[in-house]
């Protein structure tokens, strides 16, 4: 069984989240999603499964729009295109009634995911600043 993000207080969790938590819990919710989709698949719920793909494809959408072209350069052109084939497995896994494309994308997206997950851990490690 697949460790649900959902579970505990997801608004305070917003809420509470700098920038840098905020996008790793969108990467969480992401690859849940995905992983939903692919349980939904197997087991035939077609509603379900397409509930998770919505979801996802929301989730996408918002990390593509977050990206600033202009001060992220080469890195926010590229994270844009790996969120655009992201959506298009998505998009292929939901119309085709495919599981590979949900595999592509979460595994796609894993290593982002870890990578948020590790820059949170960091940050939540350093000793804050004293006030002055």
């Amino acid at each position: 069984m697949i460790s649900n993000p959902y579970s505990g207080n997801l608004e305070q969790q917003v809420l509470c989240a700098d920038p840098i938590e905020l996008v790793g819990i969108m990467f969480d919710h992401l690859v849940a999603s995905i992983m939903e989709a692919r349980q939904h698949l197997l087991s035939g719920d077609r509603t379900a499964r397409g509930r998770s793909i919505a979801k996802a494809l929301g989730l996408v959408g918002e990390l593509s729009r977050s990206l600033d072209l202009e001060k992220g350069g080469e890195i926010a052109r590229t994270l844009r295109l790996l969120y655009g084939f992201v959506a298009n497995r998505l998009a292929e896994a939901q119309g085709n009634q495919l599981e590979q494309p949900l595999i592509e994308a979460a595994e796609t997206l894993r290593p982002l995911q870890d990578a948020w997950k590790e820059l949170a851990v960091s940050r939540s490690s350093e000793a804050p600043l004293p006030l002055s």
